[in-house]
């Protein structure tokens, strides 16, 4: 007998359980334990905010520099927003995974669904790890490209525009200690992103799979309506599975879409002001470190909206799968749950951006249009 796919699916999970973990959270479990790490996380955190403060209150009048420390403000925000709801809906998290983890048995259940569900982790892994490699390239890139500046121009220039208390950062000793928390910091923001985008694709993305599979299950049961010798319990109790799956996915994906919803018009609204102040800094002040971090931010939101394109898609393709079920076949009263499948499957959720705007690529056309026609309006204002 073919093993199951289960595991696999656990196993793909392992970059976001490094990085949670790392953070001090574990939604897998539902643990909201206060551990030393998370402690180590939000103190971190509280720093930032109290370096950038104390950093904008020294340079005073100096637009330039205050440009380059709110954009380490305005990722700390976006990243406190991700720890927080990490921390205190770590069991709604939980109850997420567990949720999909059923779908999941249910669908490997059927040994004719395992292809499908191995192809979707397959891609699910790949992309937990495109991510990992995307988020880490855009930190190192800031340590390798200033490091190289600092070795051409012989000056001592800092990662990031931090200052420390206390800390005269023109000396020997001043320059490595605030080096060494610059690049903590770095680390700490690449790890942080990753652990919580990680997370939401790994709650989202496996609905692709579940659909494909519902749309195996509906071609195996029409094979069924139509062999010359038919059990009718068979395909009755076919189709309540079908049903019943159809139940399940619907429910997942309310209960997805509800929990991001608000998060989603933090984190697309935090992104978008991002970039356009990345943008500006990288292009306009070729400020490095602003560059660097616009590769990660622009990856971010083109796979939220990505993301939320697919599921809209699906959504769209299971109503198309639904009615392609050989209904006529059927005895009226059976008709009448595929009929409640459609009504059902209509009214499909897809992930949004609050209540405002679908979270989709219409959505992430619009805002690099906002972008490029505010960052338009400040190089003219500029000349």
């Amino acid at each position: 007998m073919t093993r199951g796919s289960a595991e696999e699916l656990e196993k793909s999970f392992e970059v976001a359980k490094k990085t949670t973990y790392l953070v001090g959270l574990n939604p897998f479990i539902g643990d909201r334990t206060v551990t030393g790490r998370f402690v180590f996380s939000a103190l971190l955190m509280l720093g930032i905010y109290f370096l950038c403060f104390y950093t904008l209150w020294v340079v005073g009048s100096e637009w330039q520099t205050s440009l380059e420390v709110i954009q380490i403000l305005m990722l700390n925000v976006l990243g406190t927003n991700k720890l927080w709801l990490g921390f205190m809906r770590s069991y709604d998290y939980y109850l997420l995974f567990v949720s999909s983890a059923d779908i999941y048995k249910i669908f490997d259940a059927d040994i004719r669904n395992r292809p499908i569900l191995r192809q979707m982790v397959r891609i699910l892994a790949v992309t937990l790890k495109s991510m990992a490699l995307i988020y880490t390239l855009s930190g190192s890139l800031i340590l390798v490209l200033m490091t190289a500046v600092i070795l051409i121009t012989k000056e001592r220039l800092l990662l990031l525009r931090i200052y420390i208390p206390f800390v005269d950062h023109t000396t020997p000793v001043g320059y490595a200690i605030t080096t060494a928390l610059h690049m903590l910091m770095i680390a700490y923001c690449v790890n942080g992103y990753l652990a919580s985008d990680s997370v939401f694709v790994s709650t989202i993305f496996p609905i692709v799979g579940y659909t494909n599979a519902l749309r195996n299950e509906i071609d195996n049961f029409n094979a069924t309506l139509h062999e010359v010798e038919q059990n009718e319990d068979e395909i009755a109790e076919q189709l309540m599975h079908i049903v019943k799956l159809h139940q399940r996915i619907v429910q997942y994906e309310g209960q997805a879409v509800a929990f991001f919803k608000e998060t989603n018009l933090i984190q697309i609204n935090l992104q978008a002001g991002l970039l356009l102040a990345l943008v500006f800094m990288g292009l306009i002040l070729h400020y490095l470190p602003a560059m660097c971090t616009t590769l990660a931010i622009l990856f971010e939101l083109t796979l939220y909206c990505s993301l939320g394109t697919i599921i809209t898609t699906k959504n769209n393709k299971m109503i198309l799968d639904i009615y392609d079920i050989d209904w006529h076949l059927l005895p009226k009263s059976k008709q009448m749950l595929v009929l409640f499948m459609l009504h059902r499957a209509q009214n499909g959720r897809s992930l949004c951006v609050g209540n405002f705007a679908p979270m989709d690529m219409q959505t992430y056309v619009k805002i690099l249009k906002t972008v490029y026609t505010f960052l338009a309006m400040l190089i003219t204002v500029m000349d």
